[in-house]
């Protein structure tokens, strides 16, 4: 049996399930992917609460429901 990391998101925790983003093959792989796309996400969050007069940290982010995770998924090699 090999193994792939997954790389999942849901954008909200209350109504929705994850699906997957990306494959890795090593779990680090899955994290920087992780890391990468939720500074992405949190950078963009930010620039729109500045350009549309937001100051601070808003009540409700957008980011504050959505989730991000590595999961670990058996691949067997059947022909």
């Amino acid at each position: 049996m090999n193994e792939v990391f997954a790389f999942e998101w849901t954008s909200c925790v209350f109504e929705s399930a994850f699906g997957i983003v990306s494959l890795h093959t090593t779990k680090r792989g899955a994290f920087k992917a992780m890391v990468a796309e939720a500074n992405k996400r949190w950078q963009t969050d930010r620039d729109n609460q500045l350009s549309y007069g937001g100051c601070g940290r808003p009540r409700h982010s957008p980011l504050s429901h959505e989730a991000w995770r590595v999961i670990r998924i058996e691949v067997s090699n059947v022909i």
